[in-house]
């Protein structure tokens, strides 16, 4: 069943480590937060998350990669992050192309969450897919 807009809009949130900026959603639990790593290593201090309506919670590095490979990081919230929150679940397989896919984020330093639909592009190798949105 695919997932509403406002259902994608509470799954994300916006980390903030010094002056960078950038997306992270919740996967597996709601006190897990998965991010990309070039978000963590464009700031220096304080790792903190936050949600479209401001609950913020700090949080730390529990695994990351570097950016070269996979660029990403998994961070756990200090807190739990008040209001109706969707927890991501990974889905079984790549999804075939010409699917239609919703996400979010806090793309180029835009402070407001976006939520777009797309088409899956294309496969990214064996672990992922292209998508045609920006």
């Amino acid at each position: 069943m695919a997932m509403s807009f406002e259902q994608v809009a509470a799954s994300t949130v916006q980390v903030r480590c010094g002056d960078s900026r950038g997306s992270g959603f919740h996967l597996f639990r709601s006190d897990l937060i998965v991010t990309n790593q070039h978000v963590l290593d464009g700031g220096t201090g304080d790792i903190f998350v936050q949600t479209e309506q401001g609950a913020t919670s700090s949080a730390t590095v529990l695994v990351a990669s570097t950016v070269a490979d996979k660029d990403f990081a998994v961070l756990r919230t200090s807190n739990p992050i008040p209001g109706p929150r969707t927890v991501l679940q990974p889905g079984a397989g790549i999804p075939d192309r010409g699917e239609e896919m919703v996400f979010s984020g806090f793309p180029h330093g835009i402070t407001d969450l976006l939520v777009q639909r797309a088409c899956v592009a294309g496969p990214f190798g064996s672990v992922g897919f292209h998508l045609d949105g920006s």
